[in-house]
């Protein structure tokens, strides 16, 4: 069993992009979340 309780679901994981709010960090983030990962994205903006 997962962690999750379920026997068939998925492991992927989780992935941590920085800078998500620029054009790479963003590309990267989507793809990430497409191919099914949790997704936890951190940016700053420039005020």
């Amino acid at each position: 069993m997962t962690e999750s309780g379920r026997a068939d679901a998925p492991s992927r994981g989780a992935a941590l992009v920085t800078a998500a709010s620029g054009r790479i960090g963003a590309v990267l983030a989507k793809a990430a979340a497409q191919a099914g990962y949790d997704v936890v994205v951190h940016y700053r903006s420039d005020a």
